[in-house]
């Protein structure tokens, strides 16, 4: 075998072991939460953002829109906080979260 073919052989194996690895869960942690789409843009241009913190006791959303400061958002029985804003204009906004 050639040094690059072994070189080649090398890297193959180290991205498998390392993807096998990064792919466990790593201990002390508990399951992974539910996947949430955050944001989602609606078909009437109103914006839908959510957070997964179930064991936060209240979320603010804060943006830069038009009324876009200390939006209380309202959490489900996942732990998974939404607020729905808009309908927003199709530009760059900035957002965030404040527990």
């Amino acid at each position: 075998m050639n040094g690059s073919k072994l070189a080649i052989g090398a890297m193959a194996l180290f991205l498998m072991c390392a993807s096998a690895l990064f792919s466990q869960q790593m201990p002390g942690r508990g399951q992974q939460g539910p996947r949430i789409t955050s944001p989602e843009i609606l078909p009437d241009k109103k914006v839908t953002f959510r957070l997964l913190a179930p064991k936060a006791g209240a979320v603010v959303l804060n943006g830069s829109w038009d009324i876009g400061t200390d939006i209380q958002m309202t959490k489900d029985e996942q732990g998974i906080w939404s607020a729905t804003v808009g309908p927003l204009g199709e530009q760059l906004w900035w957002y965030s979260f404040r527990g």
